[in-house]
């Protein structure tokens, strides 16, 4: 493994991640947002952190410097590997300085306040990388709107930035882990573009980036007309929605707006994010009926229009709990709005809310524990199993249960006119057994540090809402609450089930395997 080519481009990373902290440097400077008379504390810590990621970068590019050899070189696949895995945990080290610096800087934030706590600040950070949208803020006098609007940008933009980056790294990446992905995404797809959206990871990354800009001004430009936003709010949620992430710059989340329209908005773009990049593509070339004809996407809309109806049918006429805290009694349409909601921004993991669902019903509450765990498309910026891994997984499950009433009768899993390859169902099967067991690890890990101050259920579902990157989940850690009152120990637990669970578990994993580390290729 030569350590040196994976030190330049862990260096490389440091220094893009500290120009786009620039951007939101230049924001806070030039006024976009709610100006704050105290802003010096925001441009320092942006000067630290900005110094801080730029000098760490560079010393990881000048101790990675080998005579005659590029500044960036093609990994192999070990060393992918442990880009990838390093390379994120680093970036929300450096995406986390900012809010630790301001609050040490800002004389008016107390010892008490979340972001006096590096680990919590890393916490912050790293849900934002990963797209899962849990918090520390939003508690009586730590509110999401006392943060200065440059902070906020930062923190929605740390979002975007992690949504796109997943994308890029499943084409790119993952079909280096041997878990399935790659040939996920063949399966996937139809016709000549079943090995990807275009032959060269050069130009797939590139037609994601477009595709993935051009969602981004769309949804900005409809929240800030259509929608009635202010042009910094809708540039905040817009990271979130498209990202598939859960931060807002209101502590009553998307409730705050109590607005059909945002609604509507943030519905449509949380869906799409939630869909195969690669089904875009397609899009782009006029085969909509291809698109259709992929068995993940039916799924992926049966699931959510059920989802909405059964919730909508039991929360229709009885007492809901907006985030505001007004409480209603919707009719027909506002529950399917409420519910439609709910459901797309729990299966996509978004984990924006406008009702606190954590009061509803248990058949509502159960359509969505169970939505948790499906997750969005493959190929998408959601979390979660995925659509196609549980459609597997079903498929698996009918035909071993046919075997016994028929042993001996042979049926293939297929989906979408594919056959399911023996070395997918098994990489399938580790790969959902894994989380299943990462999640019980970690809740039973989270509940031994907190003790009494954690119950149970809320110990298993913190842990099920930062693997999955779902963000809020039930009882103490629901969309009310806030993760600000774990333990540093916990937060640092949470926060590697988040990039495990955005990273597809292995290219965290195999880093602590010996053999990972042998010379032999």
């Amino acid at each position: 493994m030569n350590f040196r080519r994976v030190s330049r481009a862990l260096g490389l990373l440091l220094l893009m991640l500290s120009a786009c902290m620039a951007i939101a440097l230049v924001a806070e400077l030039c006024g976009f947002g709610t100006p704050d008379p105290r802003w010096e504390p925001v441009v320092e810590s942006f000067g630290i952190a900005l110094a801080m990621g730029a000098l760490l970068g560079a010393a990881f590019i000048f101790g990675g410097r080998e005579p005659g050899a590029p500044l960036l070189d093609s990994p192999n696949r070990r060393e992918a590997l442990l880009l990838v895995g390093t390379g994120w945990l680093l970036a929300a080290s450096v995406a986390a300085i900012p809010f630790y610096a301001w609050s040490y800087l800002q004389p008016a934030v107390g010892a008490e306040h979340p972001f006096a706590r590096y680990a919590a600040c890393w916490f912050e950070a790293m849900s934002g990388l990963t797209a899962t949208g849990g918090t520390v803020l939003g508690e009586q006098g730590n509110t999401i709107e006392a943060l200065p609007s440059g902070l906020l940008l930062w923190r929605s933009g740390v979002q975007w930035l992690g949504g796109l980056g997943i994308v890029v790294l499943f084409v790119a990446v993952l079909p280096l882990l041997g878990a399935g992905a790659k040939s996920m995404l063949r399966f996937e797809t139809s016709g000549p573009v079943k090995k990807g959206v275009q032959p060269r990871i050069s130009e797939t990354a590139r037609e994601l980036w477009l595709i993935y800009l051009g969602l981004t001004c769309a949804c900005a430009a409809l929240l800030a007309t259509v929608g009635g936003m202010s042009l910094f709010d809708a540039v905040n949620h817009t990271f979130t929605a498209v990202a598939t992430a859960g931060f807002s710059t209101r502590n009553a989340s998307a409730g705050a707006y109590d607005s059909v329209a945002v609604d509507t908005i943030l519905l449509c773009f949380m869906v799409i994010g939630g869909v195969n990049f690669a089904l875009y593509h397609q899009l782009l070339k006029g085969r909509l009926v291809s698109v259709w004809r992929d068995a993940e996407f039916r799924t992926y809309a049966s699931l959510l229009l059920i989802g909405t109806a059964i919730v909508a049918c039991c929360i229709v006429g009885t007492e809901v709990t907006l985030l505001t805290g007004e409480v209603r009694v919707p009719g027909v349409v506002d529950s399917l709005r409420y519910a439609g909601f709910q459901v797309a921004s729990i299966m996509t993991t978004t984990g924006l809310a406008t009702a606190d669902f954590d009061q509803w019903g248990f058949v509502p509450k159960a359509v969505l524990f169970s939505l948790m765990f499906v997750g969005g498309c493959a190929g998408s910026t959601s979390g979660g199993l995925k659509v196609i891994r549980v459609m597997v997984m079903c498929r698996i499950f009918a035909g071993d249960l046919e075997k016994v009433y028929r042993p001996t009768v042979i049926r293939s899993v297929r989906i979408g006119g594919v056959t399911v390859t023996d070395d997918l169902r098994r990489s399938v099967t580790t790969f959902v057994v894994t989380m299943f067991a990462l999640a019980g690890l970690g809740a039973l890990c989270v509940k031994l540090i907190q003790g009494d101050e954690l119950d149970v259920v809320s110990a298993a579902m913190a842990s099920v809402a930062c693997l999955f990157n779902i963000g809020p989940g039930f009882r103490q850690v629901g969309p009310t609450q806030s993760f600000a009152f774990f333990s540093d120990a916990s937060l640092l637990i949470l926060g590697l089930l988040m990039a495990m669970g955005r990273l597809e578990v292995f290219a965290l994993l195999v880093l602590v395997s010996p053999r990972f580390w042998r010379d032999s290729s």
